[in-house]
């Protein structure tokens, strides 16, 4: 019998560090609907991998310097 195929999240390593909408929610102090908002709008790039949404860490990084604005 075949094995059955199962889609996997790339490694961490492939990609650098992926956050949850709740991890970032959590790591900016705002809701999580506040951070899906953000994707739905196109303000915080996010990647879908079937139902669950990950940020990666260099879009957050770009993101936070963007909304902060220049130092």
């Amino acid at each position: 019998m075949p094995a059955k195929k199962t889609t996997m999240l790339p490694e961490a390593t492939e990609i650098g560090r992926v956050y949850t909408t709740q991890e970032v929610a959590e790591l900016l102090k705002v809701t999580v609907r506040t951070v899906q908002d953000w994707i739905k709008t196109g303000k915080l790039p996010a990647t879908r991998y079937g139902r669950v949404l990950r940020i990666r860490a260099d879009d957050l990084a770009k993101f936070g310097k963007a909304v902060r604005g220049p130092a």
